[in-house]
């Protein structure tokens, strides 16, 4: 008795579900073809000719040993094979003394750098703002003196001396600090510093989604114009059900 209209109604459902379904993927095109376009805006416009994106140089002081980043961390989404020759990416450290030091800056593993300033007398930078520009810091007391910096063993990568030092870091994955100081360890610590990072992957990265949410919407609103249109004939083509009950 119900088999004349059970057949229409399984239809409607398929038809709904493929139209929400067809709606999800057209809307998470449209999300994946705004991304890439934001990337590839930023790869051409806010990349500077060298390859980095860089802030401009601000004032950093303290009357510590030295300044330090909050932890930096590289985890292991990405391939092991991603962490070599900074194919995932390069980080560039400017740093350039206002008084009479010399300066340094150096990247190391968290776990030693907090081993090499424990009882010194630092400032973390917590917060880093660009526009505005406004820094917060995190005071760890201690009455040590430490040891030059240049002379520990431990960093991944540094550079001091007189004038504007550039360091330039291949990431690598785990737990990182950046660190900049005197040269010669002495407290007050005052320096214009610019942090920049280049990221060889992001061109590409922008174009594989472009290129992934062009597909997925064209190919959502091809299927839902093609169930549209089949609905439309199909209707027109079908003969009237006559309900077995009547």
């Amino acid at each position: 008795m119900f088999a004349a209209t059970s057949a229409p109604r399984a239809g409607r459902t398929r038809q709904i579900v493929l139209i929400v379904v067809g709606s999800l993927a057209a809307l998470l095109g449209i999300i994946l073809i705004a991304a890439g376009g934001v990337l590839l805006w930023a790869q051409n416009a806010k990349q500077g000719a060298d390859g980095y994106f860089a802030t401009s140089a601000k004032m950093l002081t303290t009357n510590s040993h030295a300044l330090v980043s909050d932890e930096i961390e590289f985890g292991n989404a990405a391939p092991m094979r991603s962490f070599r020759h900074g194919r995932l990416g390069t980080i560039r450290i400017t740093a350039a003394s206002k008084d009479q030091h010399e300066i340094f800056a150096g990247i190391g593993r968290t776990a030693r750098v907090e081993k090499y300033l424990r009882s010194v007398a630092h400032d973390e930078v917590t917060d880093f703002e660009i526009a505005p520009f406004s820094v917060s810091y995190a005071r760890h007391p201690g009455t040590a003196i430490p040891l030059p910096p240049a002379k520990q063993q431990f960093w991944s990568g540094k550079t001091s001396g007189a004038g504007k030092q550039t360091l330039a870091w291949p990431v690598r994955s785990g737990s990182w600090s950046v660190v900049v100081m005197n040269a010669d360890a002495a407290a007050g610590v005052r320096a214009e510093v610019s942090i920049g990072a280049k990221v060889p992957l992001l061109l590409w990265l922008g174009i594989g989604l472009l290129a992934t949410g062009t597909v997925l919407s064209a190919g959502a609103v091809t299927a839902l114009f093609l169930r549209s249109r089949g609905r439309r004939t199909g209707a027109k083509a079908r003969p009237p059900v006559i309900d077995a009950a009547a």
